[in-house]
This record gives C-alpha cells, sequence and structure tokens, in this order.
C-alpha cells in the first residue's frame, strides 16, 4: 500500500526542531506574508481593469477574464494563509504531543498509582483496585499494568 515505507522504521522527531520549526513559519507569516499581502497583493487584487466597460466585446471578455484571474489569486493566497497556519498548528501539536507521549512512555505503574494520591497523601483509589487486582469490577482493568 501507499505507507510501505513505513514499515520496519524507526521515526525519530526532535521535539525542540519541531517546536522551532513551528514557530519560524508563525513568524514567517505574521511578520512577512500577511504584512506584504495585505498591504501590496490584496490592494491590487481589489482593482478592476480600466477596460471593458465602453461596450467593446472584446474589452468586456478581457475583463471577465481579468476578474476571474484576480478571484483565483485571491483564492490561491487565501490557501496558502490556511496552508501555513495549519503547518505551524500541526507542527506544534505534534512536538506537544511528542513531547506528553514521551513522558508518558516513561511512565512507570507507580507513577500512575501515585498520581492518585490526593492532598496530605491521602488516598484517592478504594483499597477495591489493590485488593482484587483491578478496577471496580475486578477484572483487571485499573491502573497496573498501563503506563
Amino acid at each position: 500500500m501507499g505507507d510501505d515505507w513505513l514499515v520496519n522504521e524507526e521515526i525519530n522527531v526532535d521535539i525542540q526542531q519541531l517546536k522551532d520549526f513551528a514557530e519560524a513559519v508563525r513568524r514567517e507569516l505574521e511578520g512577512n506574508f500577511q504584512p506584504n499581502y495585505e498591504n501590496g497583493l490584496r490592494p491590487m487584487l481589489s482593482t478592476q481593469a480600466p477596460f471593458g466597460s465602453g461596450g467593446m466585446q472584446e474589452a468586456t471578455f478581457f475583463r471577465g477574464r481579468h476578474d476571474d484571474s484576480r478571484l483565483a489569486v485571491k483564492l490561491l493566497m487565501d490557501d496558502v494563509i490556511r496552508g501555513l497556519v495549519s503547518l505551524s498548528t500541526a507542527a506544534e501539536s505534534i512536538s506537544a504531543e511528542y513531547l506528553d507521549g514521551d513522558a508518558m512512555a516513561r511512565a512507570t505503574n507507580d507513577d500512575v498509582h501515585n498520581a492518585f494520591r490526593g492532598v496530605d497523601g491521602q488516598e484517592i483509589l478504594t483499597g477495591e483496585w489493590q485488593q482484587d487486582g483491578g478496577g471496580p469490577a475486578g477484572g483487571g482493568t485499573g491502573a497496573e499494568g498501563r503506563a
């Protein structure tokens, strides 16, 4: 299938570089792309061609094509902005997910159990979890074995 290149491959992610990439894309978008678009390209896209309103059919035709092209460029630029925002957001969320995922992968059963301790060391989980080796129904679905 299409994902054959991932079979038996280890994927290593440098979380900080991914986060830096997300920040760089965001800075580029906010600092360069959007201001240039708003102050340069957008005003040009809102200006209609100075021909075609005099009644000559050819000029009217080309004005229509010009308007179609302006709309196409505007839609393209809107898609570019959405794409850059999505790319930055995705890279940021993936880096956050890997950061959390690595922390969860390192968690031990004791870490999970200790996370359920209340203030002043008071137990939050009832004794059922330790007595019957699982959740309230005793089916082994408690915190043990999961980390």
